[in-house]
Order: structure tokens, then sequence, then C-alpha cells
């Protein structure tokens, strides 16, 4: 169950590190990969934030691929509600 925390991160242009019992491209159910890959909390986990701490120009190339994945995201949630509004509801005020 989404609790929103991911989405907040993402929104807040943070790198969230995701266990893979999450379930993120079935929770998103985009048709464009994930932006991070998932991570075991372990020993390997660590390395992977101290890399990107040290190497700042591949920690922006991670958090600019996490904020197009999410604008885009946005985008075809936007295009989604507003095919089902118009599909679903009409304007009544005219008649």
């Amino acid at each position: 169950m989404d609790t929103y925390r991911l989405s907040e991160a993402f929104e807040a242009g943070a790198i969230p590190l995701t266990e893979p019992e999450m379930g993120n491209e079935e929770l998103y159910g985009l048709n464009i990969p994930f932006p991070i890959e998932t991570v075991e909390w372990d020993d390997k986990t660590l390395s992977l934030v101290e890399l990107l701490l040290q190497n700042t120009t591949l920690l922006d190339e991670v958090q600019a691929r996490c904020i197009n994945w999410w604008q885009q995201y946005k985008q075809k949630v936007s295009e989604e509600f507003r095919q089902a509004i118009t599909t679903n509801y009409r304007d009544t005020r005219d008649e």
C-alpha cells in the first residue's frame, strides 16, 4: 500500500531508495522504467549512498532522472484524469 511517502520524496526532488517488495512498477503503473533500482538494505546500499555522495555529478544525474520520471508520471495521471472527466461527465450548465 502506498503511504504517499514515496510520492512525497519524488515531489521534494529526493532520490528514494526502495526495497523490491514495494512493487514500484505496479504501484505507479507507468510504461517507462522506474528511475532507480530497488535495493536490499545491506552493506552494498551503504556503498551506493557513499558513492553518490562522493560523486556529485552522478548524484545530480540520478536526481535529474528521478525528477524527470516524476514529472512524466504526474503528466500522465493528469491526462488520464482529464480524459476520464471529459469522457464521463458533460457540462450541463447550458441546458
